[in-house]
C-alpha cells in the first residue's frame, strides 16, 4: 500500500501545480528575450540614424559654402583670368581672400577651403594667392603622400558636390558651370578633417562604420578593424544629400550581451525556483498527510488479504464504517459535527448540575431549549433528532452518577420524532425526583444551613473554598453556589469571609496579634487576612482595636 500512499499522489499534485507558473516563466522568458533583441536592433539604428543626421548636417553646410562661392561674382571673375591677373582681378582675388577668411571663421566644421584656378594651376585660400604645389606644401604638410590625389581629384573637371577620402581629410569640390563667355574653369574645394566624422561613429560594444559611396561603390572604411562579416548583424542608412550609406556593425557578443545576462537570471532563477518547488511540495504533501497518518495510527494494520489498490482514505472509509456498524450508539460521535454550536459543554455541565441538585424544573427547561434550539433552526431529521435525545438522555445519566447503554434500556426508535422531546424531558424530571431524595437536607433550604454549618465548623481550615464544600456535599460547585446566590442574596465565598473575620473581631477583642488570627481563622497570612478585614467590615484590623467600646455588641 506504501506504493500507492497518498502522501506521493498530493506531492504529484502540489508539484504539478507548482510547475506551471514555472513553465509559463518559461514561455515568458522566450518571449522576452526575442522582445529585448529586437529592441536592441531598433536602439542601435535608431543611434545610427542620429550619426546620419548630424554627418549630413555638416555635409550638407559644407556644400552651401561650395554653392555660395561658385555664384559669389567674384569667382565668376576669376574664370576669364588666362595668365598673370590684371588689377581688376587682383581685385577680386582679395575680396574672395576676405570672403574665405569668413567662411573659415564662421563655420564650425570647416577646416580648410581654397580656389584652383585650372588655367593657372594656382589656388586663391585664406593665406592668399599661390602657386598650387606651394600650398598643398603649406596647408598638408603631413599629407604629402596624397599631393598627386589632390591635384588628380581638385583638377577634374565637371565635379558638383563630390566627396573623396584622402589621407586625414574628406575633401570636398565643386567646379565653376562653363559659360560662353568664360575662358577657363575655377573649382572650389573644402576639407574636413577625417576625425570630425569618426567622432560621431557608434563605437560601444565593439561596434564597427564605415562609409559606402553609392555611386562610385568606393568604400571608406574609417576604422581599421578587421572583422568577419559573418559574426556581425549588419545596419545601414542611407543619406539624405549625399550618395553615400552609413553602415554599422554590430558583433554578435554585444548585441545577445544583455540577452545573455537575462538568460542565465532566468536559469539560475528557475533552478533555484525548481528547487523550492521541490521543497514546498513535499512539506505540504507531508503537512497534509500528518492528520491522515494519525488515524491510521488508530486503527490496526493492513493485513495481508488487503486490496493491493487500497489507500489510506480508502482504508479509514472500510475501517470506519465496520467501527460505525459495530456501535450502535453514535451520538457522541455526531454530536461534534451537528449539535456543537448549540449544545456545549457549558449547557451540558449546566443540565449535570441541574440534574444532581435535584432541579427538574429547571432542567426540562433547559432541554426543551436545547431542542429547540438544535431542531427548528436546522431542521434535524428523524435521525438526527433521536441522536440528540440519545445524547441528553446520557447526561441526565452522568448527573445522576449512573452507566450503562442507553439503547440497551430505552428504545427511541419507538418513538415519534416530535414526541422525543417531552419524553427526554419526563425521564430528566423522574431522574431529578429521584436525585432529590439523596440529597442533604431534602430541599435547597435544609441544603443552605447545612452548608452553613459545614462552613462554620471548618473555616479555620485553609483549604476550605466553593470547590471543597461542593465536593463535600457531592454538588457542582457551580450549581452549589447559583443555588446559594438565589437563597441568600450573596455568594458562598463572601459567607465564608464574613464568618471568618467575625471570628477575627473576637479574636482582636480578645488581645490577640493579627498573625495568630489569621492563622486561627484560616488565612494563609496576616496580608490576606488584613486586605479581607478591611473590605468586609471598612476599616483595617488596628483602626478597629481603636474604635470605642459598644455595651450591645461588647465591643
Amino acid at each position: 500500500m506504501g506504493r500507492r500512499s497518498i502522501l506521493f499522489r498530493w506531492f504529484i499534485s502540489y508539484l504539478i501545480i507548482l510547475l506551471i507558473p514555472m513553465l509559463l516563466s518559461m514561455v515568458i522568458y522566450g518571449y522576452s528575450f526575442r522582445l529585448i533583441t529586437r529592441s536592441q536592433g531598433q536602439l542601435y539604428a535608431a543611434s545610427l540614424e542620429q550619426v546620419r543626421t548630424e554627418i549630413d548636417g555638416m555635409v550638407d553646410m559644407v556644400f552651401n559654402a561650395l554653392d555660395n562661392m561658385v555664384i559669389d561674382s567674384n569667382v565668376q571673375r576669376l574664370t576669364f583670368v588666362q595668365g598673370k591677373p590684371t588689377p581688376r582681378e587682383h581685385w577680386a582675388i582679395v575680396e574672395l581672400v576676405r570672403a574665405l577668411t569668413s567662411h573659415f571663421v564662421l563655420s564650425p566644421y570647416l577646416d580648410d577651403i581654397f580656389i584652383f584656378l585650372h588655367e593657372t594651376n594656382t589656388v586663391v585660400s585664406t593665406i592668399g594667392y599661390i602657386d598650387e604645389n606651394f600650398y598643398y606644401q603649406i596647408r598638408y604638410e603631413n599629407e604629402s603622400a596624397y599631393f598627386e590625389e589632390i591635384k588628380e581629384f581638385v583638377r577634374s573637371p565637371y565635379l558638383r558636390h563630390q566627396a573623396v577620402l584622402l589621407g586625414n581629410y574628406f575633401f570636398f569640390a565643386r567646379t565653376t558651370p562653363e559659360g560662353n563667355l568664360s575662358k577657363s574653369t575655377v573649382t572650389v574645394v573644402c576639407a574636413l578633417k577625417r576625425n570630425r566624422i569618426e567622432r560621431l561613429f557608434i563605437k560601444e560594444n565593439g561596434a564597427v562604420m564605415y562609409i559606402e559611396n553609392t555611386g562610385g561603390g568606393i568604400t571608406y572604411p574609417l576604422q581599421e578593424n578587421s572583422f568577419n562579416a559573418a559574426s556581425y548583424n549588419s545596419f545601414s542608412s542611407l543619406s539624405t544629400v549625399i550618395n553615400w550609406r552609413y553602415v554599422c556593425l554590430i558583433p554578435d557578443r554585444a548585441w545577445k550581451e544583455t540577452a545573455r545576462n537575462i538568460q542565465l537570471v532566468t536559469a539560475a532563477g528557475l533552478l533555484i525556483s525548481t528547487f523550492l518547488c521541490l521543497l514546498v511540495s513535499f512539506s505540504l504533501s507531508k503537512r497534509n498527510y500528518d492528520p491522515v497518518k494519525k488515524l491510521m495510527s488508530y486503527f490496526p494494520s493492513p493485513g495481508e488479504n488487503e486490496s493491493p489498490g487500497e489507500n489510506e482514505f480508502d482504508y479509514l472509509e472500510k475501517r470506519t464504517g465496520e467501527l460505525l456498524r459495530e456501535n450502535r450508539n453514535t451520538g457522541l460521535i455526531f454530536r461534534k459535527y451537528y449539535t456543537q454550536s448549540r449544545y456545549s459543554q457549558e449547557t451540558e455541565q449546566r443540565l449535570i448540575n441541574l440534574v444532581r441538585a435535584g432541579d427538574g424544573k429547571a432542567a426540562t427547561a433547559l432541554i426543551g431549549e436545547v431542542f429547540i434550539a438544535n431542531v427548528f433552526p436546522s431542521d434535524l431529521s428523524g435521525k438526527m433528532r433521536r441522536l440528540l435525545a440519545y445524547e441528553l438522555l446520557g447526561t441526565v445519566l452522568r448527573g445522576i452518577e449512573q452507566h450503562g447503554d442507553l439503547t440497551d434500556e430505552i428504545d427511541l426508535e419507538q418513538i415519534p420524532p416530535e414526541d422525543l422531546c417531552g419524553f427526554v424531558e419526563r425521564i430528566t424530571l423522574s431522574a431529578c425526583e429521584g436525585r432529590m431524595r439523596n440529597i442533604p437536607g431534602k430541599n435547597v433550604r435544609n441544603l443552605r444551613e447545612n452548608v452553613e454549618e459545614y462552613i462554620r465548623e471548618n473555616f479555620r481550615n485553609p483549604d476550605i473554598n466553593i470547590s471543597q464544600t461542593g465536593y463535600h456535599f457531592d454538588i457542582s460547585p457551580f450549581y452549589l453556589s447559583g443555588v446559594y446566590r438565589e437563597e441568600t442574596g450573596k455568594s458562598l465565598l463572601q459567607y465564608i469571609n464574613t464568618v471568618r473575620i467575625e471570628e477575627g473581631k473576637r479574636l482582636l477583642e480578645a488581645g490577640r496579634n493579627v498573625a495568630e488570627i489569621a492563622e486561627l481563622t484560616g488565612f494563609r497570612g496576616s496580608g490576606a487576612f488584613i486586605r479581607v478585614f478591611k473590605k468586609v467590615t471598612g476599616v483595617t484590623p488596628g483602626q478597629y482595636r481603636r474604635l470605642p467600646s459598644d455595651p450591645e455588641s461588647g465591643k
